[in-house]
């Protein structure tokens, strides 16, 4: 099971910087530069991709205030909402302002991609944190450009893969029939 303390180890590993030993109380400069770029590279990731093990539903609290134009109702985010992946019904129209979400519907069901700590990621998708912390931290930690160059690769080879293998579970979703390629088979 990996660690915030881990992560870091993990990314220093990768440019090879020493390891760390805290990032709740960083004494060093590698562990001030991990408290610095850790939450963001977490966030910046899940946001990229509808992990599976970052998807929760919920009904949302109407907001007091109702937005000033073009919705009427305004819904508060959850805490932990990372991006919005879809309504109950997929024909509602909403749009998120200023940290609500705007709508017409009394009522609220959304699904969305939540903020989870290191230890609820499945393995393809930390190994992508890894490699996107690693991209913070190459130039910061080691000054080289052709390091932070092949973390940057590091990353989108890392994130390709973790979405790959997440797509494939669950059952596929129905693809839209069209009579023109339904044709050619």
């Amino acid at each position: 099971m990996a660690s915030r303390v881990s992560v870091c180890n993990m990314a220093l590993g990768l440019i090879g910087a020493e390891m760390i030993a805290s990032v709740t109380a960083p004494s060093t400069e590698a562990e001030r530069k991990c408290a610095l770029y850790l939450d963001q590279a977490i966030d910046e990731t899940l946001r990229l991709y509808p992990w599976n093990c970052a998807i929760k539903r919920c009904a949302l609290a109407q907001d007091a205030t109702a937005p000033t134009w073009g919705y009427t109702y305004a819904y508060a985010l959850p805490v932990d909402y990372i991006r919005g992946l879809w309504a109950d019904d997929q024909d509602i129209d909403f749009k998120i302002v200023s940290g609500k979400l705007h709508s017409d519907e009394e009522t609220f069901n959304l699904e969305y991609i939540s903020r989870i700590g290191v230890d609820a990621m499945d393995p393809a998708l930390l190994a992508a944190v890894i490699a996107k912390l690693a991209e913070y931290l190459a130039f910061a930690i080691t000054n080289s450009g052709s390091m932070a160059e092949a973390m940057i690769k590091r990353f989108e080879m890392a994130l390709v893969k973790a979405s790959i293998a997440d797509s494939q579970e669950g059952t596929p979703e129905e693809q839209e029939t069209n009579d023109y390629l339904n044709a050619r088979y």
